[in-house]
């Protein structure tokens, strides 16, 4: 009888998802132009960004600007002229940028812009922490957020 021997192989993928950076939030004038978004802070640990997709969360419809450039690393538009809601002290519009990678993975950020009449004037801000990535499946505790 021969001898024999058992060799277990394990596969794991070598590909880490790209970091999405927006940029920080913003507080322009109304009517500004151009307002310029930043993504270039975006990265691929282990490989190269393919693309950079910009776009404005509203529900449709109900758009405040246009992007130029969307599709680029630093789109830009023209701040609205005129609040719609007088109001209120800021018109906030929230833009999320997609990035993907050579190996076709995607990341996601956000950034919000604050168009005001008073420029200098900050608005208030809300942190929600560190952005995380956890392993499909890992628990994730509410002190840890």
């Amino acid at each position: 009888m021969g001898a024999y021997d058992i060799v277990h192989v394990t596969v794991e993928a070598d590909d880490t998802s790209p970091v999405s950076d927006a940029g920080p939030d913003q507080v322009v004038a109304f009517g500004a132009s151009p307002v310029t978004l930043d993504g270039s802070g975006s990265s691929d640990p282990d490989g190269t960004i393919e693309s950079y997709m910009w776009e404005e969360v509203a529900e449709p419809g109900e758009e405040r600007v246009t992007l130029s450039g969307a599709a680029t690393v630093t789109p830009s538009f023209t701040a609205p002229a005129v609040n719609p809601e007088p109001s209120d002290q800021y018109l906030s519009i929230l833009f999320r940028l997609t990035v993907t990678d050579d190996a076709g993975n995607e990341s996601v950020d956000s950034m919000i812009v604050n168009v005001t009449d008073d420029p200098a004037a900050v608005p208030p801000i809300a942190d929600a922490g560190t952005p995380q990535t956890v392993s499909e499946g890992t628990a994730v505790r509410k002190s840890q957020l």
